[in-house]
């Protein structure tokens, strides 16, 4: 994992990494339907420039009906308006066995819950840390790239602290033979600074023990509701 740049640049890296590396029969990006906006703009903008083919996933649509041709799969693991969690692990299974590849926006969910990529399969993922990690306005955000598959070739936006020797100040470009390659230019020193206060406090958070309490807390914030909800004919979806 690599903390650097936002998701926005960050899903653009994965985009043109993965799609350089695609079958050629497989000509299209699927970005999520009512996901974050910035997700499906920046699917777009690569779009345009690489030629590729772009759709929506419709919401609640079928994913394995919608993945033909598909070479890559932009998905956030909680829908940030409906709070709608995904199965990362089932639903990259049935993404890489369809041929497509799958990048996850952690955006709404890291910092929230316990998150296991290697142990879900997942091979690529982008995320933020101005949210529930608690960087502040203008934190960084982070890349993840399995380490089976960083060595596929260039990211588009091939920066200068993602040379393999970027104090050689060589001419020609040549990526870095880890994560590190996933990296453009130099960052703001301040923001990684408050970020790093922040997360020092979160490496003594139980993850296992937050997504307990937020369970917890939400199932007694219905049980305070049901009878207010009952009076007035509100069906409780998740307690029918």
């Amino acid at each position: 994992m690599s903390v650097t740049d936002n998701i926005t640049l960050n899903i653009f890296k994965l985009l043109g990494y993965i799609w350089q590396q695609r079958p050629a029969e497989r000509q299209a990006v699927l970005s999520e339907g009512g996901n974050f906006p910035t997700d499906g703009y920046i699917a777009q903008g690569f779009c345009r420039v690489s030629g590729a083919e772009h759709s929506f996933l419709p919401e609640d649509g079928d994913l394995a009906a919608h993945l033909d041709g598909v070479a890559v799969v932009v998905l956030s693991q909680v829908n940030y308006r409906t709070g709608k969690l995904r199965d990362i692990a089932a639903t990259t299974k049935l993404i890489n066995d369809h041929g497509a590849e799958v990048i996850w926006d952690l955006a709404h969910s890291a910092g929230a819950l316990p998150i296991d990529l290697n142990g879900a399969g997942a091979r690529y993922a982008v995320g933020c840390t101005y949210k529930y990690l608690n960087g502040g306005p203008g934190a960084p955000a982070f890349l993840y790239v399995h380490k089976d598959v960083q060595d596929g070739g260039w990211q588009p936006l091939s920066g200068w602290h993602g040379h393999a020797s970027p104090f050689a100040f060589d001419a020609d470009y040549a990526p870095a033979g880890d994560i590190s390659r996933f990296r453009t230019g130099t960052h703001s020193a301040l923001a990684y600074t408050a970020l790093e206060a922040s997360l020092s406090l979160w490496a003594e958070v139980d993850m296992q023990a937050l997504r307990d309490k937020s369970l917890a807390m939400s199932e007694l914030f219905r049980e305070c509701l049901a009878d207010s909800l009952e009076a007035h004919g509100i069906k409780d979806i998740l307690n029918p």
